[in-house]
């Protein structure tokens, strides 16, 4: 008769046994685990801990630098910023377990320092977070905009030729928030009156209609994005105050640049729904320093080309020249930071340099385990040696 085989498999010592002892029993579990760590050889564990950190230097890098003003110009700050996504799920689930399969756990037998290389995933955690609300931000506020010319001060006429990202106390500037235009981008194409304006960008009244017999226009039920803009001089002039402005005050102020706000909800930054429509405004910001009473803010990157091309279509259209101009797109909202810019690079400076020292952390809890590990198996070996002699490994191979 045969007879199934039993759930638990007992193993005992070769000799005898005391009186009244109990045979160990090994369940699955144990089985499991002990087979682990024989499929997890020293190199391989080696080759874990080397990956770990080439994969947490690779995370930190991405956290730190994804949003610098370069990467906004190119436009591939979203690109950057999805990469250290995947660069974070793959660092904090992928490799713990794996790291767990081939025997790196805190449960290995004479090997508790395992457990540190379970503790660097939440100081590299916490890491990463700092690097993000620290160096990211810093990276990503940019330098200051210096003056071209000595005693002159910063004119935002030469901001066209600026690096996006940069901050700006000019000494010149005015915006005329009269003369604001609105741009929104619909999910279908509409007529329109100008047939050279971009597919789906359409002009939408910013201002409620002087006659209160005119109608009021109806605003499309699929935007998608919305933007307002307002042209930016070199000074304040009585002529360009106005709502209506005539061809030679036109003439004798030319446009230096254009500041603009872009719609920042959730609904719009999903950029494939229809949202509600977002009345924007343009709040500009003067007299961020001592000696430099004209505009403040920020340089940003050239909006998409289907955004220029509609603004500018829609000024040229009331008479405004922009041949040879190289209009400069800023961010002229207060802002705390480009007033007493210092303040906040200050704070960044140190949660950034909070997220470094937990980084270092981090690494040295998976260097220490590395090298006791590496450390371990050599006594092993050596004590191997010395049982089995010089052939052993020759015997061992043999059986």
């Amino acid at each position: 008769q045969v007879y199934p085989v039993p759930p638990t498999v007992m193993y005992t010592a070769v000799g005898r046994q005391p009186a009244g002892a109990k045979l160990k029993t090994f369940d699955a579990k144990s089985i499991e685990r002990a087979q682990s760590w024989k499929r997890g050889s020293p190199m391989i564990r080696a080759s874990i801990f080397v990956w770990t950190l080439g994969l947490f230097a690779a995370l930190c890098y991405v956290a730190a630098t994804y949003n610098t003003p370069d990467k906004q110009e190119a436009g591939t700050t979203l690109m950057w910023f999805a990469i250290g996504v995947g660069l974070f799920l793959l660092y904090f689930t992928c490799t713990p377990v794996t790291a767990n399969y081939y025997g790196i756990r805190p449960s290995s037998r004479y090997k508790p320092f395992l457990c540190c290389y379970r503790l660097s995933f939440i100081f590299a955690l916490v890491a990463v977070l700092m690097l993000v609300f620290g160096y990211a931000r810093l990276e990503a506020f940019g330098e200051e905009e210096l003056e071209r010319f000595v005693g002159e001060g910063v004119s935002v006429s030469f901001l066209g030729v600026s690096k996006a990202g940069n901050y700006f106390h000019a000494s010149d500037g005015f915006v005329a928030t009269n003369l604001t235009k609105s741009v929104v981008k619909t999910l279908h194409p509409y007529v329109t009156s100008d047939p050279e304006l971009p597919a789906r960008f359409l002009e939408v009244d910013y201002f409620p209609p002087e006659d209160d017999l005119s109608e009021t226009q109806e605003l499309p039920k699929d935007i998608r994005m919305s933007w307002v803009v307002a042209p930016v001089f070199l000074e304040e002039a009585y002529c360009i105050t106005r709502r209506q402005v005539n061809l030679r005050c036109i003439r004798e102020n030319p446009v230096v640049g254009f500041a603009i706000v872009e719609s920042s909800g959730a609904c719009h930054r999903l950029r494939m729904t229809a949202c509600k429509y977002e009345l924007l405004s343009v709040k500009p910001t003067y007299g961020c320093s001592a000696g430099r009473p004209g505009l403040c803010g920020r340089v940003l990157p050239t909006p998409q080309a289907d955004v220029v091309t509609s603004f500018r279509r829609i000024y040229e259209a009331d008479g405004w020249n922009f041949t040879g101009v190289d209009a400069a797109w800023l961010d002229v909202d207060p802002s705390e930071c480009v007033r007493n810019p210092e303040s906040c690079e200050s704070n960044w400076q140190q949660i950034g340099w909070g997220g470094v020292i937990f980084a270092t952390v981090a690494a040295m809890c998976v260097v220490v385990p590395c090298l006791l590990d590496a450390y371990y198996e050599h006594l092993q070996a050596t004590r191997r040696d010395l049982i089995l002699g010089p052939h052993g490994k020759d015997r061992e191979r043999g059986r």
